[in-house]
């Protein structure tokens, strides 16, 4: 039986229920069956869609998982065009990626660069002389730290907003501004969670550890919309897209009122104790 493949499932079938895509690709490290047990999964969806922030908010706030999900969107033409690059990280997904969806391949899939039909791997395998999926998994999912140590991650996280701020101020690129807000937000969550609960979380999506903060104080459930918001700057940095985010100058002021509410409401938290 492979690992993960029911969370998989559940999350692809999520996926073309809410938003009957073209296509549904698994790549990163569970498509190369070096996964651990800690493991995000990369899902990279091909769909019709106008506003990719709207697309990415609603990914995250919509698709339920155990499981950290990483997504990355293309539209049809987009796909094709960048398939078709070598150079792009269009092609390695095509190239590396498992697809899940659909099941057999489409009289009009796109020609990949060699000019044949896509090699996109098999998701499941029947034949015994079909290659089976292996995920290897190591068991690395939470770290036990001295509680003392969340006051750390307070110091790192107001050092990304006031590294945001100086960018903002003379003019830097206004993606990374928003990426050191969600940077910052990110450390004190998880600097909450360690004076919560003494365990460093692993993982990086704002909208899970909001989730996890919520179990231990429901007022972090005012959040769970503005932390979805955020986290697609990590994404964004994770991966080089073909058709980037751009951060505007009102994404960067909602960008940083979400982050000082979040900070702010943390910090009234540690002070009250």
């Amino acid at each position: 039986m492979i690992p993960f493949r029911e969370e998989i499932e559940k999350i692809k079938n999520q996926i073309v229920k809410l938003y009957n895509p073209y296509e549904i690709i698994l790549f990163g490290s569970c498509a190369r069956g070096r996964a651990r047990k800690d493991s995000d999964i990369d899902i990279c969806i091909v769909l019709d869609f106008e506003d990719k922030r709207e697309l990415l908010l609603d990914l995250t706030m919509k698709i339920e998982s155990t499981r950290e999900i990483d997504f990355i969107v293309y539209t049809k033409s987009s796909w094709e065009k960048n398939i078709a690059d070598t150079a792009s990280f269009a092609s390695l997904i095509q190239k590396t990626g498992v697809k899940i969806y659909p099941m057999t391949t489409r009289s009009n899939t796109p020609a990949s660069p060699s000019g044949s039909k896509e090699r996109l791997r098999p998701w499941i395998t029947i034949s015994k002389h079909q290659v089976k999926l292996k995920l290897h998994l190591m068991p690395r999912t939470l770290f036990m730290v001295d509680t003392l140590k969340y006051n750390e991650w307070f110091i790192m996280g107001n050092k990304d907003l006031k590294g945001a701020k100086i960018l903002y101020e003379y003019d830097g690129d206004l993606g990374l501004v928003c990426f050191h807000l969600q940077q910052a937000v990110e450390k004190y969550m998880k600097g909450f969670l360690i004076y919560k609960t003494g365990i460093l979380q692993n993982g990086h999506n704002l909208f899970k550890l909001c989730k996890t903060a919520s179990m231990y104080d429901k007022e972090f459930n005012k959040f769970l919309k503005d932390s979805a918001f955020l986290n697609a700057y990590y994404i964004e940095t994770r991966y080089p897209a073909e058709e980037p985010l751009v951060a505007e100058k009102e994404d960067v002021h909602e960008s940083l009122r979400i982050a000082e509410n979040i900070i702010e409401y943390i910090k009234k938290i540690e002070t009250d104790k």
